[in-house]
């Protein structure tokens, strides 16, 4: 099988959400 463009866009997302919060924070607490 495959894998689909659209499964890779949603592996991207659901990895990138993480990050990227986590990174927003680290920014608010390392001013």
């Amino acid at each position: 099988m495959g894998i689909t463009s659209s499964q890779v866009f949603i592996a991207l997302i659901t990895a990138l959400i993480p990050g990227f919060f986590t990174i927003r924070l680290v920014k608010e607490l390392y001013k």
